[in-house]
């Protein structure tokens, strides 16, 4: 029995729970004849045993079609009788396995009445369940010759007799058969597998229910099946579709292999973001068409551009695996399973790949993991292109600059570097060991730290550095700013060289409180109050965003926070969550400045949570360490939602660190998990394909049927539920699905087992599959009641 729980979650998310289950095939029926009350005879006592055993006969041989009464004709005009070619005991036992209880007497009561005398009880069971009964009072017999009757006993029943008949075979089963699709398949037309047993009989329904992006048209096996609109079935932004297809498409079904294609009608949107097509069918076999031990998953067709977020399951303890893959691309393209890229090659257009076992096993040990790690998990599976080239851009990024006072430090470390002198002074500014000085012209003794290098601005401690401008001559390297600007230039030239994409430029450093303005004590002011040097809202104007980066000037100190906080702020109100946002976040030194926004009281964590926060908006943070003095540990902490950190100490490395991001984040760009404007074609032929040979946790029992059910959606956000499993079930499949639309399905608790939890392959969930059936091994699952949760996010941190 397959129980199938559908639960609907806001923006397109949804989730159902599937349990596939074995009840016993047996179907045992009792008939009880009884006699009434008046006195029996031993001729009597022979009609009713023969009476019993012949009504079982009639029960077990007599087929619906045979039935002339207007009771029986009523079901099957109403479609409440669909074979009928049942026997009267497989219709009782139909009705009772669907439990329709109710029908399922009145029928037993119609027959049986025309069958058994009124004077006599009769009663039917099911399993030990009863089905229906005609009870009469019982009393004991005498003959006034006072001979004994057998079987007379005071205050028991006259004696009844019991037929039984067992069903050993059946002519035919109602099951079902699902395609899924997804977590996320596109973008392009797709083409999946349907297999139906050898031995079909005949299809009785097939439905639709999918989270896609545009109107379609479906072909079963290359036969026109309909025309579909996009949120015309209940779906909208909100809920997925859900299509019953018309009775006129099921002749196209055929048994064995079926090809299923979606083929949109329109040219945007092309993907169906989780799925399934279900189909009810009849069949002769007892048992599901797929051989346990053994699975061949089948990867979608992609005609138009591969991008699949997706998931495999191995439903015993993986012994080998063989991948086999056919498609067609002219940039790199990779698989990966879990967090592991078991390929990644760049093929010259058509290409054929086969990984066998051996080669699988060699590439997740080089993971530190074996098959016994793979094996009763959900495994996230990702096929997609790595560096196709946006024809449009969809970016929107912000470059978070370090401008304080050590930015002017000339970038080799040591040596004497020699400052403007201001000629009308006898003070000057010197370079010393890694750090600036200032001192008299005339004497070699240092006077004085300098904390804050921009001389525009004096404080009560340096007064006499007014008129003093920084000004070094490096004569090993430039300094750090001149470096900055050059690299920061060549990632404007990379980025705005694609039309559509956006710059903007966030300068932080603190606000120096109580600094004089042009030596003027009396002149008292607060230059940055919210940290801030300067800002350049997004523009796509590549000479407007250079023209600003060449007028950078250093400041005062370090507040990372400060810059990060203003640049989500700027994306917040000039970008969209439509568009690939990102932040590049450089410094040269440590986070010394604190922002109550964060408030946690330490300047590091404060930059650490900013950036986390960004990232939990779908903002990828990219960050960049310059120099030998950086914190690295605070800035590794702060790359995340799909960055990286990057180290550099010379102007070589910054300037290929910022074009490397640049060319990054102007490569084909997922907006949430959807590719958008790549110019890239390429094709996955429906084909390819993962095989599995496993050890299954148990065989499916002898003499048990497998039938499927499943409840109605939920519809409510993150799912906290309970899934109730009746007794005398066995389970022997159990999936929970979800439609997490423009996120991830990353968390599945069942009884407070941690089943799944994306985040243990990643942090970055655009590089991750997505399932849309998240697997539950049986073991976990108990009679009667079980709790469930699973929810979706965009990261490890923002689960909704």
């Amino acid at each position: 029995m397959v129980l199938r729980i559908n639960k609907q979650k806001m923006e397109k998310r949804g989730v159902f729970f599937t349990i596939d289950a074995v009840l016993a095939a047996s179907i045992i029926v009792m008939a009880i004849i009884a006699a009434s009350s008046y006195y029996i005879k031993e001729t009597k006592t022979e009609t009713i045993d023969y009476l019993a055993h012949d009504t079982i006969r009639v029960l077990t041989n007599l087929k619906v079609s045979e039935i002339d009464d207007t009771y029986t004709t009523e079901l099957i005009t109403a479609g409440n009788i669909t074979r009928l070619n049942n026997t009267i005991l497989e219709q009782i036992g139909e009705f009772w396995s669907e439990d329709e209880m109710e029908q399922a007497s009145k029928f037993a009561s119609n027959i049986t009445g025309a069958l058994i005398p009124e004077r006599l009880g009769v009663g039917i069971w099911v399993d030990n369940e009863l089905i229906y009964s005609r009870d009469k009072p019982m009393t004991k017999g005498l003959v006034s010759s006072k001979k004994l009757i057998s079987g007379i006993a005071k205050e028991k029943p006259i004696d009844g007799y019991t037929a039984r008949a067992i069903l050993t075979g059946i002519n035919s089963k109602r099951t079902n058969a699902y395609v899924y699709f997804g977590g996320y398949e596109g973008e392009g037309n797709l083409t999946k597998r349907l297999t139906l047993p050898s031995n079909l009989i005949d299809v009785k329904n097939a439905s639709l229910e999918l989270d896609v992006g545009a109107d379609f048209d479906l072909y079963i096996n290359d036969i026109l099946s309909g025309s579909y609109v996009k949120g015309s079935a209940g779906g909208g932004d909100m809920l997925a579709d859900k299509w019953n297809i018309s009775s006129a498409y099921f002749d196209n079904f055929q048994a064995g292999n079926n090809l299923i294609k979606i083929f949109f009608t329109e040219t945007e949107n092309n993907y169906v973001a989780g799925g399934h097509l279900k189909v009810v069918y009849t069949t002769a076999n007892i048992n599901d068409t797929t051989t346990p031990g053994s699975e061949k998953f089948y990867l979608p067709g992609i005609e138009g551009f591969i991008n699949l977020y997706s998931s495999i399951y191995v439903p015993g303890y993986l012994g080998s695996m063989e991948i086999y893959l056919n498609f067609f691309s002219n940039f790199t393209t990779y698989l990966k399973i879990g967090n592991t890229t078991v390929y990644e090659g760049n093929p010259e257009g058509q290409e054929t790949i086969t990984l066998s076992n051996t080669t699988l096993a060699s590439i997740f040990s080089s993971n530190n993991l074996d098959y016994n790690d793979l094996s009763l998990e959900t495994l996230p599976l990702r096929m997609g292109i790595a560096n196709a080239t946006a024809a449009g851009g969809n970016a929107d990024s912000v470059l978070v600059t370090d401008v304080s006072g050590s930015m002017e430090f000339c970038s080799a470390s040591a040596g004497w570097s020699a400052s403007g002198w201001q000629s009308s002074s006898s003070k000057g500014c010197y370079y010393w060991g890694g750090r600036w000085y200032w001192q008299s012209r005339s004497s070699t003794s240092d006077s004085g730290y300098i904390e804050f290098n921009r001389t525009d601005y004096s404080t009560d401690t340096y007064p006499d550095l007014c008129g003093c401008r920084w000004n070094p001559e490096c004569e090993e390297s430039p300094t750090k700013m001149e470096i900055y600007i050059n690299s920061s230039k060549l990632f404007n030239d990379v980025l705005l060289d694609i039309t559509g994409n956006k710059i903007g430029v966030v300068e932080y450093t603190n606000n120096l409180d109580l600094a004089y303005v042009s030596c003027n004590p009396s002149n008292r002011v607060t230059p940055f109050p919210n940290h801030i040097a300067r800002t350049k809202d997004l523009s796509s104007n590549k000479n407007e965003i250079e023209n600003f980066i060449d007028q950078t000037e250093s400041y005062f100190g370090t507040c990372i926070c400060c810059g990060v906080n203003e640049a989500v702020d700027m994306l917040d109100a000039q970008s969209s969550s439509s568009r690939n946002q990102s932040l590049v976040v450089m410094s040269d030194g440590e986070a010394n400045v604190e922002c109550t926004q964060q408030g946690t009281g330490d300047p590091k964590q404060d930059a650490i949570q900013a950036a986390q926060g960004a990232c939990s908006q779908g903002i990828t943070v990219y960050a960049i360490g310059f120099g030998a003095d950086v914190d690295e540990a605070t800035l590794q902490s702060m790359a995340c939602g799909g960055g990286s950190y990057h180290g550099a100490t010379n102007p070589a490395q910054l300037e290929e660190v910022y074009r490397d991001i640049a060319g990054e984040i102007a490569t084909v760009s997922y907006v949430e998990q959807i590719a958008t404007n790549a110019t890239a074609s390429s094709s996955l032929n429906y084909n390819s394909y993962i095989q599995i040979n496993y050890t299954p946790l148990a065989e499916i029992e002898h003499g048990k049927v497998p039938i499927t059910t499943e409840t109605s959606r939920f519809n409510n956000n993150i799912t906290q539920g309970t899934l109730t499993i009746p007794e005398n079930i066995s389970i022997i499949d159990a999936k929970v699905t979800s439609y997490s639309g423009s996120k991830w399905t990353d968390n599945l608790v069942v009884n407070a087992n941690q089943i799944y939890l994306l985040s243990d392959y990643g942090e970055n969930y655009v590089g991750l599959g997505d399932p849309y059936a998240v697997q539950i091994p049986v073991n976990y699952l108990n009679q009667g009641s079980n709790d469930i949760t699973i929810s979706t996010g965009i990261s490890p941190t923002n689960s909704t």
